[in-house]
């Protein structure tokens, strides 16, 4: 597989999407060291919106879990569980509120908002 491009190519700006609330769609889960990242896409068109981590630390559970809980994470026996590569997150839908990242052409959710940036899909008329 080979690449073309064009002078023009290397003239175009990196732009992002603006702050704001998405309907989000985990579109890949990798582990990283004690670590899930999750990638988000835009629902509508398909376009990536950020990546998030879920950290599995006694300090970090309960926003992990809070996290888990807005994606849909399913209860089993009263219990919510997630395997180890986290592959049943691939394709769940959640609403996030995103705001620029330290690097500012990124966006990240907004760690200062309800379940940190993190709301249910049923929750929002979208």
């Amino acid at each position: 597989m080979g690449f073309t491009f064009t002078d023009a190519d290397t003239e175009t700006e990196f732009t992002t999407i603006g702050a704001g609330e998405y309907l989000a769609e985990i579109s890949e889960v990798r582990e990283v060291k004690n670590s899930m990242m999750l990638v988000f896409k835009s629902a509508d068109t398909g376009d990536r919106l950020c990546n998030d981590f879920l950290h599995f630390s006694e300090k970090a559970a309960p926003f992990t879990a809070r996290k888990l809980k807005q994606i849909g994470l399913k209860k089993i026996d009263g219990k919510y569980e997630l395997s180890d590569d986290g592959m049943e997150l691939v394709g769940k839908r959640v609403v996030l509120t995103l705001v620029p990242d330290e690097n500012p052409k990124y966006l990240t959710p907004d760690f200062s908002a309800e379940n940190h940036g993190y709301k249910a899909e049923d929750d929002i008329g979208f």
